[in-house]
């Protein structure tokens, strides 16, 4: 059996959950809150299910 491992995207969990946390506590406190837009780092992990193309 072979098995190849598939290409992911890595996320920051703890961030994002911290984050998302946070904006609705904010956000019960104060309903007219203005929308937070927030951008978080990935990373590409690449592994034997991407290929070069040739």
């Amino acid at each position: 059996m072979i098995i190849h491992h598939i290409t992911t995207i890595n996320q920051p969990r703890f961030q994002l959950g911290f984050v998302a946390c946070n904006i609705l506590c904010e956000k019960i406190k104060n309903p007219n809150a203005e929308q937070q837009t927030v951008l978080m780092e990935t990373e590409l992990v690449i592994r034997e299910s991407t290929s070069a193309i040739r």
